[in-house]
């Protein structure tokens, strides 16, 4: 490079940003982290061998070397390279050799739409003989001129640049930078027109987001359109200066040096954001202002924020605590968008969701006049406590299977030292490097089609590594046959993942109900190791409770209460039901239901009794039909269950109040692929969408989850209207009197687990599709009456074919998979939402897997007349064909919102660059989505 003067060499796929030539010197720019020392290994042409240098990454990620060819002085030859020291006076003649064909995407993201002009033989050193001048009697400029003035001092190691008010700066002034708002700074025209700034040349384009940012000699002027155009400006003036400048240091001050250019911006789409979770719950997170400061310096102005779902909300923590955040992304000029689960049970009355329909249960009058259950509701388990031992000193009726012998699996004990009751419990050891199943499983208890059980048990842990141990129920047939589809029913409980500690007794429960061809249950209680884990644990105390039986968590409102007929009468016959408060009475009735229940005793006097907090009593009265004893009724009542798994199959299949999906359906265990089917699709792509859907469950998710005991709301129950609008308006109020009224609205709807699953939906002559949409209708209603102009939105997937029952939907047989009427309507019921003015959140997850989901779900919200927003995830693929398809229809494809799950927000500045300007990538193909996807 000797003797080649004003040479700029491009460096690709290194930490050297630039490498240039300055007479003798070579000035080279090194990217890092803020602090980190870097050592550079550079060589004389002549020297005989290379020398280490050391430099410090600056806060803005850079760090500038400056080195010597001795060789080329005949004063020092043959000292090689020396590094430099630059006196003072020669500051201004240094400059940023750039080249002239660098392109910004390179320094600025999102892109610029044009850059006009970019002049490298133009330079400006700015330090602090520079002053910063805007309108501060407006709150938002000076907002945006002392984030400025902050970005600057950073960049300019410490040094402090003055703000000054228009008034005190002359149009002629030289070495200023200049913030504008085009319709409102008046006495700032002659300092833009002197330097021939203005929003003309945008046209069309000229929005409230637009700017125009000017660097010319001795000056720089951002230029907004409004408020936010001037922010989104000095945002980009900030990039520029951290990416082509060269920060120069005197012996009293730094300087920034940096090109002449001009650019015009405006963005693409007018909604741009991201759904951000972990946000905290009394107090913003780190999370919060680290995202909010990302997407504000990428131009986002849309700040979903997923917070904890407390209904009605604490005016003391969360109305505070959302107040706070508010203000905060206000500021740097975005819009904040609370998020209110509904859709799903509130959590301050579990009666509000979709319970399960205790059907036609046998009870009987006693001797003593109450209404008994004619069996016990728990389950004669041979040998639950493991107390009776067998000849080899194993408890009866349980047996060990092990899938490569028992001489390398875990060793199953019988240990009478730690027990939860009884003289026994069953311990595992699993020994490090042992990668083998193991399980133990007990006899077959017989149970009943259709009905709702609940297994139970002690459990305990010691030494707890790798993979933990499961504790599940498999069902058989008559003849022995595991049916279910071939899936383990439930999805079980595993020891140690709720939080219990270490050596201490906890219980663990797990809810489901029988398949319809189901005779018998097993228990198993196993350990598959992955040959890194140790496990030590215990278990105790097993029951499966039928649920049916016990009239416990019975919901009881307005529109369901315990019924009870003669058997033969039907349900719907009111002149052959026994009537309340004249045949019978019901006793001890709790107003309310939990959450989570627990159906069992943790009395260790009485392991085998259930809960008496939450069951119920039936007495015959002495007047009535039932006063004589062994009459016999059949029993209706709905009940909340808690936790539960899932199936494979559709539950009321073949059931006279069903709507079979698919059509003509047979009544069959096997189902379609289900979305947690180990299917591979596309390499894994479709797994990385499951993974995406149980991160969500994981985080705090508003969403119904079955998994948590948290159900889809029951939509024919009063309550949950009452408490849904009451909860949504309430909130809306709050922000209006105590911050900023609300725009927008997040009111969630997402992944309804059991849209219609007890006698309240089942009974009610609506579809599922009819039952969710008349819900979002009342509430749409309800809320519009009061605040008519804020924007109601609502996830799509439980009202879109290709996230539902479309070929290749990613939730096929969604709803019975969790118990529920799956009867193939969810997906006319955005047809049906009366309100043109709601917009749906649209997302699809992983390219090439969602492009043909993407394109056919917009095109139908739009075809129905509502407005869209573009929801995808991390992926750049899937991120950049939303934006592709969400500009066929710029009007009603509103814009992009970001929503990772991971809680890493890789797609936030993706994201963020494709909603604001659109560059095609032609090589993709965004419209088909392989076959083997579908």
């Amino acid at each position: 490079l000797l003797g080649e003067t004003e040479k700029f060499i491009p460096i690709s796929n290194t930490r050297i940003a630039r490498l240039e030539l300055d007479g003798a010197d070579v000035v080279l720019q090194v990217l890092g982290s803020a602090g980190e020392q870097v050592t550079v290994l550079a060589q004389a042409p002549n020297a005989t061998a290379p020398t280490h240098f050391h430099c410090t990454v600056n806060e803005q990620g850079s760090a500038t070397l400056v080195l010597h060819d001795s060789n080329t002085d005949p004063t020092t030859v043959g000292k090689g390279l020396q590094p430099v020291t630059r006196p003072d006076e020669i500051r201004d003649s240094l400059h940023s050799r750039v080249d002239p064909a660098i392109n910004l995407t390179n320094v600025v993201y999102p892109v610029p739409q044009t850059i006009a002009q970019f002049n490298v033989k133009q330079i400006n050193s700015i330090g602090p003989d520079w002053v910063i001048t805007t309108d501060m009697s407006n709150p938002s400029n000076a907002f945006t001129a002392r984030e400025l003035q902050r970005t600057l001092s950073v960049a300019t190691n410490g040094t402090r640049y003055s703000i000054l008010p228009y008034q005190s700066v002359g149009p002629r002034s030289q070495k200023i930078i200049v913030l504008a708002v085009d319709h409102q700074d008046t006495w700032a025209a002659e300092i833009l027109q002197q330097r021939n700034v203005s929003l003309a040349a945008l046209g069309s384009h000229a929005g409230p987001e637009a700017y125009v940012l000017a660097v010319i000699q001795n000056a720089a002027v951002v230029l907004g359109g409004g408020e936010s155009g001037l922010f989104f400006g000095t945002k980009t003036l900030t990039q520029i200066w951290n990416g082509t400048c060269n920060l120069v240091n005197s012996s009293s001050h730094a300087y920034l040096t940096m090109p002449t250019m001009m650019i015009y911006d405006w963005p693409d789409v007018a909604v741009r954001g991201a759904h951000i979770h972990q946000l905290g719950d009394k107090f913003p997170s780190p999370v919060f202002f680290e995202q909010a400061d990302r997407m504000a310096a990428h131009k986002m102005n849309f700040f979903s924020a997923m917070t904890t779902p407390d209904i009605p909300i604490n005016l003391d923590t969360q109305g505070i605590f959302q107040l706070e955040m508010q203000r905060y992304v206000t500021q740097r000029h975005m819009e904040y968008v609370p998020n209110i689960a509904l859709g799903v049970s509130q959590l301050q009355d579990a009666r509000t969701g979709s319970g399960i329909w205790a059907r036609s249960v046998p009870f009987q009058t006693d001797d003593n006049l109450n209404i008994v259950p004619d069996r016990n509701p728990v389950l004669p388990l041979p040998n639950p406590s493991f107390d009776v031992l067998g000849p080899s000193g194993f408890p009866i009726n349980w047996t060990i299977y092990h899938t490569h012998g028992a001489s390398r699996a875990p060793q199953w004990h019988v240990d009478s030292d730690v027990v939860h009751s009884g003289i026994h419990a069953l311990r595992c050891d699993v020994p490090a490097g042992v990668a083998l199943s193991s399980r133990i499983v007990s006899q077959p208890v017989a149970v009943e089609v259709n009905r709702t059980y609940q297994l139970s048990l002690f459990m305990r842990y010691g030494v707890l590594s790798g993979d933990r141990p499961w504790i599940w129920l498999i069902q058989t047939d008559a003849h022995g046959n595991q049916i279910s589809g071939g899936n383990v029913l439930p999805t079980g409980v595993q020891i140690g993942t709720d939080g219990s500690p270490a050596d201490t007794w906890h219980q663990g429960t797990c809810t489901f109900v029988s398949d319809r061809n189901a005779a018998y249950f097993h228990v198993y209680v196993g350990k598959a190791g992955n040959g890194t884990s140790t496990t030590t644990f215990w278990i105790d105390d097993v029951m499966v409770v039928a649920l049916d039986y016990a009239l416990a968590n019975v919901i009881r409102t307005t529109v369901t209460d315990i019924i009870l007929r003669p058997i033969g009468c039907a349900r719907t016959d009111l002149s052959c039901r026994y009537s309340a408060g004249v045949d019978y009475a019901i006793v001890a009735a709790a107003s309310n239901v939990t959450l989570h229940p627990n159906f069992r005793s943790t009395s260790t006097e009485e392991p085998n009794a259930l809960s008496n907090s939450t069951t119920i009593t039936l007495q015959a009265l002495p007047g009535g039909k039932l006063r004589v004893p062994g009459t016999t009724v059949v029993v209706d009542y709905d009940f909340q269950p808690g936790a539960m798994g899932f199936h494979t199959y559709d539950l009321w299949a073949g059931l006279p109040d069903h709507f079979p999906w698919p059509p003509n359906a047979s009544i069959s265990t096997t189902s379609k692929t289900s979305r947690f089917s180990s299917t591979s699709f596309l390499g894994g792509k479709r797994s990385m969408q499951r993974t995406a859907w149980q991160a969500r469950q994981t985080l705090g998710s508003p969403h119904s989850d079955f998994g948590a005991g948290a159900p889809s709301a029951d939509f024919m129950e009063p309550l949950y209207y009452e408490y849904a609008i009451n909860s949504t308006l309430q909130l809306l109020q709050f922000f209006a009197t105590r911050g900023k009224p609300i725009k927008y609205i997040n009111l969630n709807y997402d992944e309804l687990q059991a849209v219609a699953r007890d006698s309240r939906s089942l009974t009610s002559g609506l579809t599922n599709g009819q039952l969710v949409s008349r819900s979002i209708n009342l509430i749409n209603k309800a809320v519009k009456a009061v605040y008519a102009n804020v924007t109601l939105l609502y996830w799509d997937d439980m009202m879109n074919p290709w996230h539902l029952h479309a070929a290749g939907s990613d939730q096929d047989n969604f709803q019975a998979q969790h118990y529920g009427r799956e009867d193939g309507t969810l997906d006319s019921a955005m047809g049906l939402v009366t309100d043109k003015s709601t917009v749906f959140l649209n997302w699809f997850y992983d390219y090439p897997y969602s492009n043909i989901r993407v394109n056919k779900s917009l095109t139908m919200t739009w075809n129905l007349g509502f407005k869209a927003i573009g929801c995808p995830n991390e992926d750049f693929l899937n991120i950049q064909c939303y934006g592709r398809q969400l500009a066929v229809d710029t009007v009603r494809g509103l814009g992009m919102m970001d929503t990772d799950w991971d809680g890493k927000y890789l797609g936030v500045v993706r994201t963020a660059g494709v909603a604001w300007h659109r560059i095609p990538n032609t090589t993709l193909d965004c419209i088909h989505s392989p076959q083997d996807a579908m």
